[in-house]
């Protein structure tokens, strides 16, 4: 299990440790924020969550329902699933 706490630089994390994900297959626990998002990554939300389906991961909510968008609250935490 991997825990982020990066202030929108999720991207880069994620993009730095590629060859992790891909081979392991942690769950990573994360914030979703998508201003924190643009201003340290330049990303957009709805970028960053098709950088994680990329990986092969689902994200959900702390409560499992599944975050397919950018939500409409400034930050939710999220959990990073990978998919099969």
């Amino acid at each position: 299990m991997i825990k982020m706490d990066v202030e929108g630089a999720e991207p880069l994390v994620l993009q730095g440790a590629t060859r992790l994900l891909i081979k392991d297959r942690p769950v990573i626990l994360a914030e979703l924020h998508p201003t924190q998002l643009e201003r340290a990554s330049g990303m957009t939300a709805a970028g960053f969550l098709e950088q994680i389906h990329q990986l092969g991961y689902r994200v959900q909510d702390l409560s499992g329902a599944p975050i397919d968008r950018a939500p409409e609250a400034a930050m939710v935490s999220v959990v990073l699933v990978p998919l099969g």
